[in-house]
């Protein structure tokens, strides 16, 4: 991890118009303000977190930083070191996005193709290893569990090398068990990588456990309002959660978002 800015948001904001190409599906109402003077940068090599409540802007920080929309006023700064060897970002989701039609293999090979570098096999082959995917390398989505799938979608979103990992809110429609394990996965390959990762959750012991530091946004116009750091050591395990420390940092971040009046954590 380096003191160099990745990621440099000065007073941005985010108004969506009605009828504007990029205003998010049910936002249809005329001046709906997403974003209002929002200010943080995020280092490289940093896994940052945002928790806030649904509406917030968490989603249009992340399409800011892809370039999908450009902010109304303010400025975003991404420091992009390859810029014609490597994509940018890599995204995962909350739904499933694996593609179906394809296998293990081909989804994670899938980026890999898309930068003219072929399916690089060994490079597949690794990122299954990695992944604990071994022996599913040719089925396809639909024979996963859903642990598996969200693994395959982290190999693809890999696979390419983004400069920047991001992450919508991945584990929110899996089972408590498969989270917890997706949760120790993501913390032991990060950990390994020390990808810079910006990571949208509502989950406060999810934020801790994977992340080094953790923004709190208003609710919507939104804009960060703490900025916590999170020491622990990687590899982090869900034993974690019952140490003081960890307790007293969950207690911080409680605290702030019911200070704000978001209460549902």
């Amino acid at each position: 991890m380096t003191d160099k800015p990745k990621i440099d948001f000065c007073s941005v904001s985010k108004t969506f118009l009605a009828g504007d190409d990029d205003a998010p599906i049910g936002d249809a109402v005329l001046g709906v303000q997403a974003l209002r003077d929002t200010t943080f940068s995020i280092n490289e090599g940093e896994f940052v977190s945002i928790l806030g409540p649904s509406g917030c802007g968490k989603t249009t920080v992340l399409n800011l930083v892809a370039g999908f929309i450009q902010p109304t006023s303010g400025n975003v700064h991404i420091e992009h070191r390859n810029e014609r060897r490597t994509p940018l970002y890599g995204m995962v989701f909350q739904d499933d996005a694996a593609f179906p039609w394809m296998t293990v293999a081909e989804n994670i090979g899938y980026a890999l193709d898309n930068w003219g570098r072929g399916f690089a096999r060994p490079e597949v082959a690794s990122l299954v290893e990695v992944l604990q995917l071994r022996g599913f390398e040719n089925k396809y989505p639909h024979e996963l569990s859903g642990g598996m799938r969200k693994r395959v979608e982290i190999g693809r979103a890999y696979a390419a090398a983004p400069e920047i990992l991001m992450f919508d809110e991945p584990f929110g429609s899996l089972d408590v068990l498969t989270k917890q394990a997706m949760q120790q996965f993501l913390s032991q390959f990060w950990a390994a990588e020390r990808k810079t990762v910006i990571f949208v959750s509502h989950d406060v012991e999810e934020c801790l456990l994977l992340s080094t530091r953790v923004l709190v946004m208003s609710p919507r116009p939104g804009r960060i309002t703490h900025d916590f750091a999170v020491a622990f050591e990687f590899p982090r395990s869900n034993d974690l959660k019952f140490s003081n420390e960890f307790v007293r940092l969950r207690r911080q971040i409680v605290e702030a978002l019911e200070g704000i009046g978001i209460t549902d954590v």
